[in-house]
């Protein structure tokens, strides 16, 4: 079957000299997974150009491990399984609860790449698991060992640390007392529970080498965003506005010589940005709303995440997003449920005048309603590429799709102007 391929406007977007061509956008958007084969909550490693998901087989659930041509974003084998990872690992929902959370997840610290995922012991306890590849094979080891249950890690990358931090849930089996905790790889048993993290809306989030972001509800319970040096134990809020926050994310800002920003996804309406303006312990400065423009129809944000949080890309923060009509009513909402989804990109730069805001998914040409959700990006040779998964209109079954977003991915981006 031949993928449609979907074009917004007459001018031909090539991946090929991209960076040096500020041409009109147009939609790219086709299907990377097999029809009737999903690959489920993708994560993307742009130095391996690997992609690492979920992979249903019959009733049973494994993780693989598919090489993407960095130059096109789609996947060198038509099967996507270049990689055996795992299997019969912890899906999201069982005995109808959470149960995971989360799918594979990569991490790095100086010993390179792993990939880690929930799994269930002997006893069928849940617990964290780590993939390391040796001579062409991923190898699976457990990790964590104490009983209560434990899932839905959140990994840091950093080719300088010694070490790789997790941030996951714990004690799961007695859901009073359920929390989320980071520990380090190598002593995976030794929980930190984060401070005040019960009731929080957002998962905490790696950022650099010591601290971690997230969003616990106040005295007056609106969720404000701290920040906590894992080092001292220290905690800092740096925000304090209403609304309540969800998506927090810690990234290297290019627009401001690399300095450490955050973003926080306020009511699932708008994207704040918070600078340490004053470096003085008091709350940051909010330099930046980004929002849908007034006139979409889609209103709500979910699944925010910097694209190349470490960097930037080409001078510019960016974000990728899906949207909805209709907002969700639970804090772990992803937009999954929603019947018309939609996918976007989000543009920071140093001219407000030109923050970007581009609706990149094939809905935006075809006017086609339908599930679009959990929105990835990974940078390619010449372009940013968007992954999502979407139910196929005509089928309902689920499917993995890859958008071109027209950022270039060196020399003056074209994606730097207005849509």
């Amino acid at each position: 079957m031949t993928p449609k391929l979907y074009h917004v406007t007459t001018a031909l977007l090539l991946g090929v000299g991209l960076a040096r061509a500020a041409l009109p956008f147009q939609v790219d958007d086709v299907r990377v997974s097999l029809p009737g084969r999903p690959m489920v909550d993708p994560e993307f490693n742009d130095v391996q150009h690997r992609v690492a998901y979920w992979d249903y087989a019959g009733a049973r659930l494994n993780i693989s491990v598919a090489e993407i041509d960095p130059r096109t974003g789609l996947l060198k084998s038509e099967t996507g399984r270049d990689f055996a990872v795992a299997e019969d690992v912890s899906p999201s929902f069982k005995q109808g609860r959470w149960w995971s959370h989360n799918g594979p997840e990569w991490g790095r610290d100086h010993n390179g790449w792993a990939i880690y995922f929930t799994k269930e012991d002997a006893q069928g306890n849940r617990q964290m698991w780590r993939a390391v590849e040796k001579d062409g094979r991923y190898l699976p080891e457990q990790l964590t060992k104490k009983p209560g249950g434990h899932c839905g890690a959140l990994i840091s990358h950093s080719v300088s640390a010694v070490d790789t931090r997790m941030l996951f849930y714990i004690n799961l089996d007695v859901p009073e007392q359920d929390t989320v905790a980071w520990a380090w790889a190598s002593a995976p048993d030794d929980f930190h529970p984060l401070p005040d993290w019960r009731g929080s809306h957002s998962i905490a989030r790696v950022v650099g080498d010591h601290h971690i972001g997230y969003a616990p509800r106040d005295k007056a319970g609106v969720t404000q965003v701290v920040l906590l040096d894992t080092r001292t134990g220290q905690r800092q809020i740096i925000t304090d506005e209403p609304g309540d926050k969800f998506d927090t994310y810690g990234f290297r800002a290019p627009e401001f010589g690399g300095e450490l920003l955050m973003m926080a996804n306020i009511d699932r309406e708008r994207l704040a940005i918070y600078r340490d303006a004053n470096k003085d312990g008091s709350p940051w400065q909010k330099i930046a709303e980004l929002r849908l423009p007034p006139d979409s129809p889609f209103k709500y944000i979910y699944s925010c995440e910097p694209i190349e949080p470490e960097t930037g890309v080409n001078g510019v923060s960016y974000f990728s997003l899906n949207a909805t009509k209709n907002k969700g009513t639970n804090r772990g909402e992803t937009g999954r449920a929603e019947k018309d989804g939609s996918i976007w990109v989000f543009g920071l730069g140093k001219v407000t005048a030109n923050r970007l805001a581009r609706r990149v998914d094939e809905g935006a040409v075809s006017g086609v309603a339908t599930t679009r959700y959990e929105s990835e990006s990974y940078v390619g040779t010449d372009e940013v590429f968007i992954y999502y998964e979407r139910k196929d209109p005509e089928t309902g079954r689920g499917e993995l799709r890859r958008c071109r977003t027209g950022i270039g991915a060196s020399g003056n981006s074209p994606a730097a102007i207005k849509p």
